[in-house]
């Protein structure tokens, strides 16, 4: 449970693997953690532009633009 003042955690999962939202579902709190699934590098920059996130876990293996060109954007 969540203390007066205390925000959810904000994580943007990029990743093409539908299942991997699951698997964090099962071993995040539900209550303190927020995830967003982007499956596509254009996406995730989009989301990134547009909201504040605390940590984003990347696949290197997306379609489209390769992850790390994903990491070199938004550093």
């Amino acid at each position: 449970m969540m203390g007066p003042g205390m925000s959810m955690t904000q994580i943007l999962l990029i990743a093409d693997d539908s299942e991997l939202p699951l698997l964090l579902k099962q071993i995040l709190p539900p209550s303190s953690y927020s995830v967003t699934l982007r499956g596509r590098a254009e996406e995730a920059l989009s989301a990134l532009r547009a909201d504040h996130f605390d940590l984003a876990l990347l696949d290197l293996g997306l379609p489209g633009i390769p992850g790390v060109d994903v990491i070199d954007a938004i550093l």
